[in-house]
């Protein structure tokens, strides 16, 4: 006797760009009404608050936690179910607040391991330089060919690690999570960190003469 079978998968949109064959079988899927597609989107910080209040209940201060959630997230439902699970347990426990689940950064982690060389050593200068950073200041530290340094971060932007910040001038850029920064810069080893620091430094300190010559 023939019998349906429902499978219900969940997959990262960027993560498409890199297997044309699983995307052009989901085409085919879907062309032939065999696949039903469920976009799932980013929550707003309305909705962000909104989960922080269900979750934790009545509590003071919960817009101002809803909005440093969302600016870590992004709104990531997953990230922020377990940033609260998180909270939820300090709270109870009286403990120090702020640590970072271990599944959010194993999550992060693998998907680190996945990247070359070049992509990760981009992804540790621009989490020294901070949450937003430039292109120009990139290459500035990075010693490296600026056509590759601009296909990197494109590809980059490509699968979500980074976005381009709308608004700001051209070349400025955004870590798609705050916890993806923080991931990153806190597996840098301690004297990499700073050897970082002190050339994302000269390289501000630098352009801000040329910026100054090009003004007087």
């Amino acid at each position: 006797v023939a019998s349906r079978v429902l499978l219900v998968c969940s997959l990262r949109v960027e993560a498409l760009a890199d297997r044309p064959s699983l995307a052009h079988l989901l085409r085919e899927l879907e062309r032939d009404s065999q696949l039903i597609r469920i976009t799932l989107a980013r929550l707003s910080e309305a909705e962000t608050t909104e989960l922080v209040r269900r979750v934790l209940g009545a509590r003071e201060n919960l817009d101002d936690l809803a909005h440093r959630l969302y600016a870590e997230t992004s709104g990531n439902p997953f990230f922020l179910v377990e940033m609260l699970k998180v909270y939820r347990e300090e709270r109870e426990s009286e403990s120090e607040e702020g640590k970072l689940p271990d599944s959010v950064r194993e999550v992060i982690q693998h998907r680190l391991e996945l990247l070359d060389d070049q992509s990760r050593h981009l992804l540790a200068l621009a989490a020294v330089i901070g949450r937003q950073f430039g292109s120009g200041i990139l290459h500035r530290v990075h010693a490296g060919d600026e056509q590759n340094l601009l296909t990197t971060l494109e590809w980059l932007i490509s699968r979500g690690w980074i976005a381009e910040v709308p608004g700001s001038r051209p070349g400025i850029c955004d870590f798609s999570h705050g916890l993806v920064r923080e991931v990153v810069y806190q597996a840098l080893w301690a004297d990499r960190r700073q050897y970082l620091h002190r050339q994302v430094g000269l390289a501000l300190e630098s352009n801000a003469a040329e910026e100054d010559e090009l003004a007087g």
